[in-house]
């Protein structure tokens, strides 16, 4: 945290870095310090990286079987700024935000997502419908992840099988 003072002199100014100027005689004739200070506090955040916690940044779920698809993200390189975790369509549009690294996409329509971290400071903007590379994330500082999950969460379709000939059946006699 910086604070920084006004301050109004005749002479030379003799202050220097890293001092008291509240008690630091600040000139070598008159001089008078401002009655206040603006506080600026420095506060870096890192979004990191994410993966699942199993490995790798691509997972499949199925929509379609009413079970919990669970998916466990883990950070790396992040800061101590408040953190979430936001799950988008692939247009970058947010469908999801979750304060929690377990991301259960049971109920989710089918489509592939993305999952990013966000690290911030001040109050969370960022909404779900909206677009994270048109909005402002927090009302501070904020940072995404440098990369993101992708999550299929799709129903696999094994559409048809045939022989060459179009026939579904062959007759096969071994010998012996």
């Amino acid at each position: 945290t910086c604070f920084v003072y006004g301050v109004s002199y005749t002479g030379e100014l003799t202050t220097q870095i890293n001092i008291d100027v509240t008690t630091a005689i600040l000139s070598d004739e008159c001089f008078e310090l401002s009655d206040n200070f603006i506080t600026i506090t420095k506060e870096q955040v890192i979004g990191g990286t994410v993966m699942l916690a199993e490995g790798g940044e691509k997972t499949f779920t199925c929509p379609s079987d009413d079970m919990a698809d669970p998916v466990v993200v883990t950070t790396t390189g992040g800061g101590t700024a408040d953190y979430v975790f936001l799950i988008t369509d692939t247009a970058d549009v947010v469908t999801g935000i979750s304060e929690q690294p377990v991301i259960d996409f049971n109920g989710a329509d089918p489509g592939i997502y993305r999952i990013r971290g966000l690290a911030y400071s001040g109050n969370l903007f960022v909404a779900v419908g909206d677009d994270i590379n048109e909005v402002p994330l927090s009302d501070e500082c904020a940072q995404l992840s440098d990369n993101f999950i992708s999550v299929n969460h799709l129903t696999p379709v094994a559409g048809t099988v045939s022989l060459e000939d179009g026939s579904t059946s062959s007759l096969n006699c071994p010998t012996s």
